[in-house]
């Protein structure tokens, strides 16, 4: 093999491997042969991420709004060196599962990664590019992947990047499409460091979405800091920046009373004030899920209209809300009418791809809970008018009206914490039998902030359907795809709602029979 060969031979490809892994410890002993003290590191990461500040905001986090960087012992030398420039990536034509990718100007062969919004953005991956290969010693879910490192290293490989370097200016990324990660991930996180914060001139946030509204709004404490919200979704990284994400993974009471005041501010100033007026009086309010996706009994029609006709008769002074997927703020804001989107497929762009499909599946959603009124006007008419459609609102508007309920009844998911989030209001829980049998409810109590545990119904009332998303990957039509992933049905329609009566009256007393 000559040397022109040898030149041109491509690189081995990058792998990553968990440390418990035997991959996972063959990737360990070629570390340390260059870099002796990578379990130091990594003990060091792991006494930092265990303790409970962890849940309002990571330590490296707080010492990158407060300092421009973090510090961890080298895994050369065990000596604390400083976090440099660092750059934020994404799954390829996703605006979920974002990564940050650290350099260290004191150890330019060793990138330190960070992911996972749902577990706050903790250190969880060591890349060596030389070795071309990383090690993950944290989350197995939402981890860089081989590809995405790849991706970083090219980018720090291009002139413009070199040499390593301290960070100049710290950006953070906020935002997420889904109402139920800002609340929880994003907002208490940044309640903290506002309130923490002091260092002039103030980090920059960048946002992509704001599901809730304006950030400003609901963190008042950052009134004063720059925000980017840049019109189409690419990461604004650059040399010299630390673009970075960052989270919390438990919702506090300040966070909760931010967003309940404004939601009242929103649902006062706009029409869905009317909806809510029409609760004057009414006891219990009983507050529905409607859905149409993934994830939804396929006889969800059946079992609602036959629900509500016994509630309705039982608590003759009942309402029931009916909530179908809400609007988000920032997508009403951009004012886009549903006729004039293009297909969720047809998007180019990430940010109108998330408009399309929150509007279309709200109108899914709308006309589900159409059907569902005009069956019960067709079979209990002396009903309909304590039926009220509350789909197709803002999120804000949903969140005001979801406060005023007495019980609720929803899917597992950010269909539940819509009202069981944001409120302590007790209630019921469905689902599959795969969520129901991993005994969530505690899980999402916790993560809530509060001491209201969720009721799951029992196993042997669901009947999981056979997915059959799998054989309709060649349709074109990505909503008859999800329509069909992980339903279920609920096997004896007559004691799922026996069962749901009973966990009512539980916290609302059926009224006395009249003789």
């Amino acid at each position: 093999m000559t040397e022109d060969d040898l030149s041109t031979k491509p690189p081995a490809p990058f792998t990553i491997h968990h440390i418990d892994t035997v991959e996972g410890r063959r990737t360990w002993r070629a570390m340390i042969t260059d870099a002796p003290h990578v379990g130091t590191l990594i003990n060091y990461i792991d006494a930092r991420q265990a303790a409970p500040s962890e849940r309002a905001l990571r330590w490296y986090q707080r010492e990158l709004f407060e300092n421009r960087f973090f510090r961890i012992p080298s895994p050369v030398t065990a000596c604390m060196i400083r976090s440099g420039d660092a750059i934020t990536v994404t799954e390829r034509k996703s605006v979920c599962g974002h990564k940050t990718v650290f350099r260290f100007p004191d150890a330019p062969d060793l990138l330190l990664c960070a992911s996972n919004l749902g577990e706050g953005f903790p250190l969880n991956t060591i890349l060596m590019p030389s070795l071309r290969c990383g090690l993950n010693f944290g989350t197995r879910t939402w981890t860089i992947s081989p590809e995405e490192a790849e991706d970083a290293i090219a980018i720090f490989s291009a002139e413009e990047w070199q040499p390593v370097r301290p960070a100049t200016n710290v950006a953070a990324v906020c935002g997420d499409p889904n109402f139920a990660h800002m609340l929880w991930n994003q907002l208490p996180a940044l309640r903290e460091t506002a309130g923490s914060s002091r260092r002039t001139p103030p980090p920059t946030i960048v946002t992509f979405f704001e599901p809730l509204g304006d950030i400003e709004l609901l963190v008042p404490d950052i009134a004063h800091w720059p925000v980017e919200r840049p019109a189409h979704y690419a990461m604004p990284n650059a040399p010299g920046r630390t673009l970075f994400c960052f989270g919390s993974t438990q919702i506090d009471p300040q966070t909760r009373a931010a967003l309940q005041r404004s939601a009242g501010d929103a649902i006062a100033a706009d029409g869905a004030g009317a909806l809510s007026a029409r609760l004057e009086g009414r006891r219990p309010i009983v507050w529905v899920s409607v859905r149409t996706r993934n994830r939804t009994p396929v006889n969800q029609r059946e079992f609602l209209t036959g629900l509500i006709a016994r509630l309705l008769a039982t608590w003759p002074n009942a309402v029931v809300l009916l909530d179908g997927h809400s609007i988000a703020e920032d997508v009403r804001k951009r004012g886009a009418p549903l006729s004039a989107l293009p297909a969720e497929n047809d998007c180019e762009d990430l940010i109108a791809q998330e408009n399309a499909k929150s509007l279309q599946t709200a109108a899914r959603d709308a006309e589900e809970v159409a059907a569902i009124l005009r069956a019960v006007e067709t079979e209990t008419p002396a009903h309909a008018g304590r039926v009220i459609d509350a789909s197709n609102l803002s999120i804000l508007n949903s969140i005001a009206l979801a406060a005023r309920a007495d019980f609720y009844i929803c899917h597992h998911g950010s269909v539940q914490h819509k009202i069981g989030w944001t409120t302590s209001t007790p209630g019921v829980t469905h689902s599959n039998r795969r969520v129901i049998e991993r005994r969530p409810a505690h899980w999402v109590m916790d993560q809530a902030g509060h001491d209201t545990v969720p009721v799951y119904f029992p196993e042997d009332l669901i009947m999981d359907i056979v997915d059959t998303a799998p054989a309709l990957q060649d349709s074109v039509d990505d909503n008859a795809r999800s329509l069909q992933s992980e339903n279920y049905q609920f096997a004896d329609v007559t004691a799922a709602i026996d069962f749901t009566l009973e966990e009512l009256a539980r916290v609302h007393a059926r009224p006395p029979v009249r003789q």
